[in-house]
């Protein structure tokens, strides 16, 4: 069987030193439980503990859920509509 990803929007933000203020307020905002630990933020799902670090793109899916996306996969996966939320 050969099934294709449906295609969603959703919202999106690269992780790095220049941002790392603004994913805070982010989650903060979003009340996420969340721990920054050195240069990463360990971000507390319901799946479990995932690790976003420098690089990453953090996303927040149609379902309100938080995950991250190393880049590579990133960009091989979603197609950027606009710069903005």
């Amino acid at each position: 069987m050969k099934v294709r990803k449906k295609t969603d929007t959703v919202n999106a933000w690269y992780y790095d030193e220049e941002t790392r203020h603004q994913i805070i307020s982010i989650l903060d905002a979003y009340q996420q439980k969340f721990m920054p630990v050195q240069k990463n933020i360990i971000l507390h799902t319901r799946d479990g503990e995932l690790t976003i670090t420098p690089g990453d793109y953090l996303i927040k899916g149609k379902m309100g859920n938080f995950y991250n996306c190393k880049e590579d996969v990133f960009h091989e996966t979603y197609e950027i509509v606009t710069e903005t939320e």
